[in-house]
């Protein structure tokens, strides 16, 4: 059954409110979790640093920004239902089966991209700057900042391991081939240690341990685009 327009917004109105309920109960159950993430962050990576407030709503702030991102989790599931339910009434069988193969390695993808950031990049980072710090002065991070750059940095990671999927899609789409992307190798190679250099610390072995894995998915992205080419 076709729906009018002011259907389809009203319709677009209840799964957002439906939405956005799920969110805010799930982050307000997290919230008491919240000061044991913040002790195991910095258990992880700041190697028992000092972390300072320097205005009075700034720890507030912190705790609700690592409440939402853990009531975010949970409520994943319920978001891709309510996006699908909305979506599906107006796809084809093989544009239904191809939504949800995209969405599912969209979120593998970035959930790789978080944990190599969390597990393997932060730690590298933060040492090195953590140490070179230490040569003049005592190290006394800010809360708020400190938090805002690791949630940055796993952000950026998990965008960046899209590449194969994006890749993939702009081939089905005839807008990319893999020929085209080999031959422009050397500039992605070039973009990978410029963007490695922006979002880590000056060392040049850090900048390399960054560059290689954009690297290796420009070229699993190049295989994937040679397969669906074909």
């Amino acid at each position: 059954m076709k729906l009018t327009l002011e259907e389809h917004l009203q319709e677009l109105r209840r799964r957002i409110l439906w939405i956005l309920f799920i969110l805010v109960f799930f982050s307000i159950v997290s919230y008491p979790l919240t000061p044991s993430l913040l002790s195991k962050i910095k258990r992880d990576l700041l190697r028992g640093s000092s972390l300072v407030v320097l205005s009075p709503q700034e720890a507030i702030l912190v705790y609700i920004k690592i409440s939402l991102l853990l009531g975010f989790i949970p409520s994943l599931p319920f978001i891709i239902f309510h996006s699908w339910r909305f979506i599906a009434p107006g796809l084809v069988e093989r544009e239904k089966r191809l939504f949800l193969c995209v969405v599912t390695s969209s979120l593998l993808l970035f959930l790789l991209g978080a944990g190599f950031a969390y597990f393997f990049l932060l730690p590298i980072t933060l040492r090195f700057l953590l140490e070179v710090a230490n040569w003049t002065a005592v190290p006394m991070l800010s809360l708020e900042r400190t938090i805002n750059f690791i949630l940055l940095i796993i952000f950026i990671s998990g965008l960046i391991f899209q590449l194969p999927l994006v890749v993939g899609i702009l081939t089905r789409l005839s807008l990319v081939n893999y020929k085209v992307l080999s031959s422009n190798r050397k500039y992605v190679i070039l973009l990978a240690f410029i963007i490695s250099a922006l979002i880590t610390d000056p060392s040049m072995v850090t900048q390399i341990l960054v560059a290689i894995p954009i690297i290796i998915l420009y070229e699993i992205s190049i295989l994937v685009s040679k397969i669906l080419g074909k």
